[in-house]
C-alpha cells in the first residue's frame, strides 16, 4: 500500500470510508483483483469514525433473515481471513441469552447453538435476578479484543502494491465520468472504473446520494453506558434480548460495556450533537434494575454514535447509479464489525462479476 494519490492513474475501484466495511473492501479487492488498481480514501483517520465507537462484538441479533444470512457469511469469511492473518484480533466469547419466551430464544439459537439451563448468572460477582423466564447458555459470540482489526487487515491489504490509500482526503462529490466516475477531493479529481461508498451514518450527508437511497436510509443513536466494575474472569456476555440490550465484559479496560436500544431517530453523526440522554439513563437504569440493581451506583458515562438503519431492514448493497458502477455498502443497523465482511465481500463480488 503506498499513501498517496496519482491523478494520473485510472483506478479500478475507488473506496470511500476507512472504517470496517472499508478495510473489508481494500483486502477482499487485493485478493480478489490483485490486478486492479484500488484507491481508498478517509475524510479522518483509518478506524476514526462510528467504527471507533464500535463495541467490536458479534452477537446473533439477526432482526431478519438477511442479517442472519450475513452474520453466518461474515463468520466464514473472517475464519477464512484468520487463516492468513493469524494475529487478526477476533476471538469466541461465552454468552448467554435470556428472554420471556423459549421460542425467542430456540429461533436464536436456531443457527448459533446454545441450549437451554437454569443455572445463576453473576455480573461481577453480583447474581441476576430471575425476571426473565427463560435462558440459553453457550449462543456462538466473538468479538474484537482490541482495536486492531482495522489496521491488520489493511496491512495485509499492503502487500498489493496497486492499492493506495489516503488520509486527510474529504470527497466533495461523485459523478458520472469518461471511465464511468470521477471522484472529487480537495478541488482535484481522479477517474475510476467503480465506486464504493461505505461512509455508515455520513451516507444522508454525501451530495451525490440519490433521492433513493435517502429514502431508502435513516440514521439512528447507537447508546453504550460504562460500568466501572472489574469483571471476573469467567463472567460472560449476557444478551437481554427483551430490551435490545447487553452486558459486555471487557476485562482489559477493568469495566464491563452496558448496550441499550435508543428510539431517537433522524440524527445527525456531528460531535457535540450526539449525547446521552436522560431518557437513554432511564432506560439503563430500568433494565439495570430489573435484573441487577447492585449495578446501578456503577453505571458511568459511556459512548454514543449513530448509524444507518435501511427502512427495508436488509443492510447490503446497493446501487447509486443506474449503470451500477458506484454502490453504497452498509446499512449495518449498528451491526457493522459483524455484518461488514459479509457485504464488503458482497460488493466486491458485484462489480467483479459485472
Amino acid at each position: 500500500m503506498v499513501e498517496g494519490i496519482d491523478d494520473s492513474i485510472l483506478y479500478d475501484l475507488v473506496i470511500v470510508g476507512g472504517g470496517y466495511a472499508g478495510a473489508w473492501l481494500s483486502y477482499f479487492a487485493a485478493r480478489e483483483c490483485p490486478d486492479w488498481n484500488v484507491l481508498l480514501l478517509d475524510r479522518k483517520n483509518l478506524g476514526s469514525g462510528a467504527s471507533y465507537y464500535s463495541a467490536d462484538l458479534d452477537f446473533p441479533n439477526n432482526a431478519t433473515p438477511t442479517h442472519k444470512r450475513l452474520s453466518s457469511e461474515s463468520r466464514a469469511l473472517i475464519a477464512a481471513a484468520q487463516a492468513g492473518i493469524p494475529d487478526l484480533p477476533i476471538a469466541g466469547l461465552p454468552a448467554f441469552a435470556i428472554g420471556d419466551t423459549d421460542t425467542q430464544l430456540a429461533q436464536l439459537a436456531e443457527s448459533e447453538g446454545g441450549v437451554p439451563v437454569e443455572e445463576e448468572m453473576y455480573v461481577s460477582g453480583f447474581r441476576f435476578r430471575k425476571a426473565y423466564q427463560w435462558q440459553r447458555k453457550g449462543v456462538r459470540a466473538q468479538r474484537a479484543v482490541d482495536k486492531t482489526t482495522i489496521s491488520k487487515l489493511m496491512g495485509q491489504a499492503m502487500q498489493n502494491t496497486s492499492v493506495f490509500v489516503n488520509h486527510q482526503t474529504e470527497v466533495t462529490n461523485i459523478m458520472a465520468g469518461p471511465a464511468g466516475n470521477e471522484v472529487f477531493y480537495s478541488n482535484k479529481s481522479v477517474q475510476a472504473r467503480y465506486v464504493i461508498t461505505a461512509v455508515g451514518p455520513w451516507i444522508l450527508q454525501a451530495p451525490w446520494i440519490n433521492e433513493d437511497i435517502h429514502a431508502a436510509v435513516r440514521i439512528k443513536k447507537v447508546v453504550a453506558f460504562e460500568l466501572r466494575l472489574p469483571p471476573a474472569p469467567d463472567d460472560t456476555l449476557i444478551y437481554m434480548v427483551n430490551e435490545g440490550a447487553f452486558l459486555l465484559p471487557q476485562p482489559e479496560a477493568g469495566q464491563w460495556l452496558f448496550s441499550i436500544t435508543s428510539t431517537e431517530w433522524d440524527c445527525r453523526p456531528v460531535t457535540g450533537e450526539l449525547k446521552i440522554s436522560a431518557d437513554d439513563r432511564a432506560t439503563a437504569q430500568r433494565i439495570l434494575g430489573k435484573y441487577v440493581p447492585e449495578l446501578l451506583p456503577f453505571l458511568s458515562d459511556g459512548r454514543v454514535f449513530c448509524d444507518a438503519y435501511p427502512v427495508c431492514g436488509h443492510p447490503g448493497v446497493f446501487k447509486l447509479n443506474e449503470e451500477g458502477t458506484h454502490l453504497f455498502a452498509g446499512g449495518g443497523s449498528g451491526s457493522g464489525f459483524r455484518l461488514s465482511p459479509a457485504i464488503a465481500y458482497e460488493a466486491i463480488q458485484t462489480i467483479k462479476n459485472r
